[in-house]
């Protein structure tokens, strides 16, 4: 159950941020009123993280046509390194709590 709630409240934290935190985002309305969304996102993210990722992207993108999430995975560490270095990155999701503290 712990597992099941998780994974949840990962899903909603992840559509908040991709929402929130849109790179080259514009949000304008469309003819029957509603906000669009268009953009990339760019999302480096712990390997162990791969499958509900892309499964979240895949729907965050059905949702919002204008938009394209791009990922980057590996070890948490390597990726801290790459974005200290200047990788351009939007969204990072460490599997060690340490890796995102020291960003």
């Amino acid at each position: 159950m712990k597992k099941k709630f998780g994974m949840m409240a990962l899903a909603m934290v992840l559509t908040t941020t991709m929402l929130a935190g849109c790179g080259g985002e514009q949000t304008a309305e469309s003819s029957d009123g509603q906000d669009t969304v268009t953009g990339a996102i760019t999302v480096s993210a712990a390997a162990s993280l791969t499958d509900v990722l892309n499964e979240l992207a895949q729907t965050f993108q059905e949702e919002y046509p204008g938009t394209e999430v791009s990922f980057t995975f590996g070890g948490s560490g390597a990726l801290q390194t790459q974005i200290e270095e200047g990788a351009p990155v939007d969204l990072f999701f460490s599997a060690a709590e340490s890796n995102m503290d020291a960003l």
